[in-house]
């Protein structure tokens, strides 16, 4: 090969020898990967994201191993520009199991290798607001120098602490100590565990992983419901339908002045108007200060005349009213 052939190929590939070698890795584990025996494909699983969109995750996995003390692990490489980072939970629709990315590097900006560990549980819990949550966690018992029972002359309860690994976000990160959770096969009489140690920093890199130590408590059957599988149990309050009442027929004139609506209701309400941008562009809304009412005007249209809006007012803890209102000719 001539220089000013070599010089060209490099050109074309990398403007050094290095990044030709880099492009060159990365072409060819682009080609083998799928072609791999190991190789599978996973989801990345997030919370409040359904199924249908998750993000598709390949994986080649390699030295799968386990211990009592790690459960199971399995290597990983995948494409440089699929980076995983440590903390990211991964789904495995074939097997119906989920892992946790414990290790992640770069490898000479070739390739993403680390290492994951599989799920062995579940851990759910409701928010002040009665708002449930419910993650894969990889769960260890980590009881040392005890026998797991602690006693007195009154009660005898266990004292069996275990470590929860979870991915870290904003819903892990903001438990809080005391918080209590059913972790359990046992679904008759399950044992109650209460969050003693939430360490959101050791192992705070890229989304990071993070670990809860879980300590043995008691039952309470007037608070935890073991049906729903949480621990002070909030009953969600369901949410009342806000009655909008108006003089008449629910329309108003093209042309025409305004018409008022009322929201039957004692909170204050935000009023809100869904419609077509060109119906959008005709209205005016106008909340009437200090009142739960709200006044509506539609401009001189006609091509507005036949078409409707949807008129909504909510009052900020759930309850929501809302009404069809169309757009008539002038008398």
């Amino acid at each position: 090969m001539s220089y000013a052939h070599m010089k060209q190929r490099m050109t074309l590939s990398g403007e050094t020898v290095r990044a030709e070698k880099i492009n060159d890795g990365r072409r060819l584990m682009s080609e083998q990967l799928m072609t791999d025996l190991s190789y599978q494909e996973f989801d990345i699983w997030e919370f409040g994201i359904a199924s249908d969109n998750f993000v598709k995750q390949p994986l080649k996995l390699y030295d799968r191993k386990y211990s009592s003390a790690n459960g199971f692990t399995a290597k990983f490489e995948t494409l440089w520009n699929k980076f995983i980072p440590i903390g990211t939970t991964l789904y495995d629709s074939k097997y119906d199991e989920y892992y946790i990315c414990v290790e992640s590097f770069d490898k000479d900006e070739i390739l993403n290798n680390g290492k994951i560990v599989r799920c062995n549980g579940w851990l759910k819990w409701q928010d002040e607001n009665a708002n449930v949550y419910e993650y894969p966690i990889f769960d260890i018992n980590s009881t040392q120098y005890n026998s797991g029972v602690d006693g007195n002359k009154i009660m005898t309860l266990g004292s069996t602490q275990h470590m929860l690994s979870i991915t870290a976000d904003d819903n892990t990160i903001s438990l809080r100590h005391d918080k209590r959770f059913f972790i359990d096969r046992n679904k008759v009489d399950p044992t109650v565990f209460k969050l003693t140690q939430n360490d959101t920093t050791a192992l705070n890199y890229d989304k990071g992983v993070i670990h809860l130590t879980v300590t043995e408590d008691q039952y309470n059957p007037d608070t935890d419901n073991i049906e729903e599988w949480l621990c002070d149990y909030i009953k969600p309050v369901s949410p009342n339908n806000i009655e909008i009442t108006y003089t008449g027929n629910p329309s108003i004139r093209v042309g025409g002045s305004y018409k008022t609506f009322t929201a039957n209701t004692l909170s204050p309400v935000v009023w809100d108007i869904v419609a077509t941008p060109d119906v959008q562009s005709c209205i005016t809304l106008t909340p009437v200060t200090g009142e739960n009412k709200c006044k509506i005007k539609c401009s001189q249209n006609e091509n507005a005349i036949g078409k409707s809006f949807v008129l909504k007012c909510d009052d900020g803890a759930g309850n929501i009213g809302e009404i069809t209102v169309n757009i008539v000719g002038g008398v």
